[in-house]
């Protein structure tokens, strides 16, 4: 295999897990709206799955570019790996700190993904690729924001619904 083969392989293998990331954190993010008890979090969990549904499509659209298509095993490891966090999600009792903390934790690493994957297309000059991680990745960093203006309502609804005076 040449040099440019084995890098669009690598450039592909990364789309494929950004695109896995995305399916774990769309199948997260309606645990997380099932588990949602006040309106202004459940909203922003709301919009945020809109948004992973459309950085999804954007990397449907970047593998079919790249004559490739999500992988089956990635696909199903991301899916695998998020049922349970469902369940915990559910049964916790400290559900609305964390469930902010898992959030920021998941916009954190989509950061990261979303970087690394700029900077391998920009190695590949696929120009395309890189900036459907730069919007992905601004969207994240706009979520991460936003969650992180949270922590004092977070921690006030979970003092609340443990019953300890704030």
């Amino acid at each position: 295999m040449k040099d440019n083969e084995k890098l669009k392989a690598k450039l592909v293998d990364y789309v494929q897990d950004a695109h896995a990331m995305e399916l774990n954190l769309e199948t997260m993010l309606e645990s997380m709206i099932k588990a949602a008890k006040d309106t202004k979090t459940k909203a922003m969990l709301e919009a945020h799955l809109q948004q992973t549904h459309d950085h999804k499509h954007r990397l449907d659209q970047r593998l079919e570019a790249l004559d490739s298509h999500p992988s089956i095993r990635k696909t199903g490891e991301s899916v695998a790996v998020a049922l349970p966090k469902g369940l915990i999600d559910r049964f916790r009792s400290d559900q609305p700190g964390k469930i902010a903390r898992d959030g920021y934790v998941a916009e954190a690493v989509e950061i990261a993904a979303y970087s690394l994957l700029e900077q391998l297309a920009l190695r590949c000059g696929d120009e395309a690729t890189a900036e459907v991680a730069r919007a992905n990745r601004a969207d994240e960093e706009e979520m991460a924001k936003k969650i992180a203006a949270t922590w004092g309502d977070a921690i006030d609804m979970t003092l609340e619904h443990d019953g300890i005076a704030a």
